[in-house]
């Protein structure tokens, strides 16, 4: 093989890794951009479930409140 077939050669393998190279940055852009959507989706999944077993421990201990009231109203009537 003479020097400008191995010039040749070397561009297209060059031009290879080149497009390579360009659909790996493309598959990482859009890998990246699925792992941000899942990392909200997820952080707000967690900020909703936080916030309703908050709502729910006020209103089991409301409720716990409550029937304390109503027994002690009990057995201070009796």
């Amino acid at each position: 093989m003479d020097k400008k077939e191995e010039l040749m050669q070397m561009r297209d393998t060059l031009s290879s890794v080149q497009k390579t190279l360009s659909e790996k940055e493309t598959v990482l852009q859009e890998i990246n951009a699925c792992l941000a959507e899942q990392i909200l989706k997820t952080s707000s999944e967690s900020e909703m479930l936080g916030a309703c077993i908050h709502h729910l421990r006020n209103s089991i201990t409301n409720h716990i409140h409550l029937m304390i009231r109503i027994l002690l109203s009990i057995f201070i009537l009796q």
